[in-house]
């Protein structure tokens, strides 16, 4: 009898091999299925304010770019300081950045990248 065992094991591991194989297969497609429902409950992200936000910051950007452009047109050059010129500039920038990183942070909110 343990003669028919040991002739027979390589048989019996190779079954519990593919039952062991098998179980673990289904338990994956069960994870991946439970994934899937759960992606199917989520709500897509609120991006209009993300959207208003890619507007604004063309809009600084413009902003700057005339003020810059206006600074050249009159002959100064940026060696002296302005009235609040310099600071309206940093400011505007300062706004920029604020709306860049609200902008990081609405696009890492969402679950799906």
């Amino acid at each position: 009898m343990i003669k028919k065992i040991q002739d027979n094991l390589t048989n019996i591991v190779v079954v519990l091999g593919l039952i062991a194989s098998i179980g673990a297969g289904f338990t994956k497609f069960a994870n991946m299925e439970s994934s899937i429902e759960q992606l199917k409950n989520q709500t897509a992200p609120d991006t209009t304010g993300i959207e208003t936000n890619a507007f604004a910051i063309t809009d600084i950007n413009t902003d700057i770019a005339v003020i810059k452009q206006k600074l050249e047109t009159h002959g100064h050059n940026n060696d002296h300081a302005h009235d609040n010129t310099d600071i309206k500039i940093l400011k505007k920038e300062i706004e920029v950045l604020k709306l860049e990183i609200q902008e990081l942070k609405e696009s890492s909110k969402n679950p799906l990248s």
